[in-house]
């Protein structure tokens, strides 16, 4: 039996990520494995490496990261890796590989956040980037692929490893992209063992998604306005038949129609490489086609145009939950899925037998031996059907266990919350009926129903066991939904003091108190939160 010890910290580092998770045995404290999840920081770098010489030895006991997950390449995200690499031994970097039209985006956000050199040069060459830091020649960076649509790939019982070869170690990844990275692996993968052999116990699960709602939530808009506009003639049969044979859009045609692009700028965008879906997004917005040109020419020729900075910054705040088009999501728990699923299940049935159990009680009384019914006898009848039906469900479910030899895969000894988000009310508890998975989200968009159906879809084994979950984008109205939220679950929001976007927003927090999870705020002004997690694995 194996003693694990689990540390996993959220760094105060203010308006950015710096997430760290570490494994030690409990006998030998110097058999580490280290895991960083997203390393930057916009309030200040300096709080990201302060945190980075706080977390980890330097010098002759230099330490090892084993892995590094970049949730996406926004500049408080990933300033903080060069300071990692400087000191630390990174062995593997993870980032989501995007496409050509997503680089364009992100070159537009670089230059509006005044992004360092490194930020800006991952995008395009994340190679060359990392090699040219001291120490980056000997760290292999892995792409993620974007997801296409199928769900985890290696989700089933763990006593079967050889029917699911992408758990098997360095399997999981394929072919590198030349200039990009040595090798690529799939979303959905668990690439635990692929990291290290010693985490045979644990999944580490990334999802780099391609997000596109809010491209579809502005197709209903154009649909709506297209069919008043053929109502009203603003557009007509001829007119209708003339763009078609151009090749422009029915959502092109309503923007040009209603004065929001004309057609000199749609060519000119279109020239550019702006795509029907990107130009959708701006112009959905309310980015009008000139506004758009600029943007696009600012991003292209950085240096010529210093001067449109500051506009394009107050066209940035017109974005809702700004411009990301992908976000790597990544899930950290234990392999014991099959245990969970059926303890869940069992947990909703006991739920339902208990609420039915009480409505009898409430209408029943005992009075000298005898039972006295207060309310409709075909209504306690159907009661006492029900609750006898949802005790056969019961019996079924042990007996499944049984029969299927589930066993726990490991026992919780103890769980240590230290919530220090308050420099001044410092708290240390114990939550010994803590669930230990956790998905930290990046900027993940979870606010409209498709995509946080897929996010749901794609870890549906996993969130049984989820007790922490990362809140996304710092805590935006923008990305939340509180169907993520469920009772008990530690919710930690990434934000800066003073960061100009409201971050995080009060609905966020109503939201999440509404649903009884647990919210904490981390900034750059406490000292972080942290759990620390001792486990026993019985095999």
């Amino acid at each position: 039996m194996r003693r694990i010890k689990l540390s996993r910290m959220f760094h105060p580092v203010g308006q950015g990520a710096f997430y760290t998770e570490r494994f030690c045995t409990q006998d030998n404290d110097k058999e580490q494995i280290n895991i960083v999840y997203d390393c930057g920081s916009t309030t200040s770098k300096e709080h990201v490496k302060t945190q980075i010489e706080k977390t980890f030895k330097s010098g002759e006991n230099r330490e090892n990261i084993d892995a590094v997950f970049i949730s996406h390449l926004h500049e408080d995200h990933i300033n903080g890796i060069p300071d990692l690499i400087e000191h630390c031994n990174v062995k593997k970097i993870f980032f989501p590989i995007i496409s050509d039209d997503a680089k364009k985006l992100l070159k537009i956000r670089m230059i509006i956040d005044g992004a360092s050199k490194f930020t800006r040069q991952f995008i395009d060459e994340p190679m060359k980037a990392i090699k040219e830091l001291k120490g980056g020649d000997k760290i292999e960076l892995i792409g993620v692929l974007e997801d296409e649509g199928s769900n985890l790939t290696d989700f089933g019982e763990d006593d079967d490893e050889d029917r699911n070869p992408t758990d098997s170690g360095e399997e999981v990844f394929g072919h590198g992209k030349e200039g990009v990275c040595h090798r690529t692996c799939n979303s959905g993968c668990n690439v635990s063992k692929g990291i290290s052999r010693k985490l045979d116990f644990w999944r580490y699960i990334p999802y780099n998604f391609k997000q596109i709602s809010r491209v579809e939530n502005n197709s209903k808009e154009i649909i709506r306005k297209f069919i008043e506009y053929l109502k009203e003639g603003r557009i007509t049969e001829a007119e209708l038949e003339h763009f078609k044979e151009g090749g422009i859009t029915e959502a092109e045609l309503v923007y040009l129609k209603g004065g929001r692009i004309t057609e000199v700028e749609l060519e000119h965008l279109k020239g550019a490489g702006i795509t029907e879906a990107e130009l959708e997004y701006f112009i959905g917005v309310g980015i009008t086609g000139a506004e758009l040109i600029k943007i696009v020419e600012t991003g292209n020729n950085p240096d010529k145009y210093q001067t449109n900075i500051a506009d394009l910054k107050q066209i940035y705040k017109r974005f809702p939950g700004g411009l990301n088009s992908n976000s790597m999501t990544l899930y950290s728990g234990p392999k014991t899925f099959a245990e969970y699923s059926m303890a869940s299940e069992f947990a909703s049935v006991l739920n339902e037998f208990e609420s039915e159990l009480h409505k009898i009680r409430f209408l029943t009384r005992k009075n000298k031996g005898c039972y006295y019914v207060f309310g409709p006898w075909h209504y306690v009848s159907e009661l006492r059907y029900k609750v006898e039906s949802i005790y056969g469900k019961m019996n079924d479910l042990m007996e499944e266990v049984s029969e299927r030899n589930l066993r726990p895969h490991f026992l919780l000894d103890d769980a240590i919350v230290e919530d220090y988000t308050d420099a001044e009310n410092r708290k240390r508890f114990q939550k010994r009926d803590m669930l230990i998975g956790c998905l930290y989200t990046g900027d993940y968009d979870a606010k409209y129903k498709r995509s946080f159906n897929k996010l749901i879809s794609k870890y549906e084994y996993c969130w049984p066991q989820l007790g922490v979950i990362q809140v996304p984008h710092h805590g935006s109205e923008h990305n939340f939904n509180e169907a993520l939220i469920k009772r008990g679950l530690a919710c930690v929001i990434s934000a800066g003091t003073e960061n100009g976007y409201n971050h995080p927003s009060e609905k966020v927090i109503s939201g999440i108190s509404k649903k009884k999870g647990e919210c904490y705020i981390v900034t750059e002004k406490g000292g972080g939160l942290r759990f620390d997690i001792s486990i026993r694995f019985c095999r």
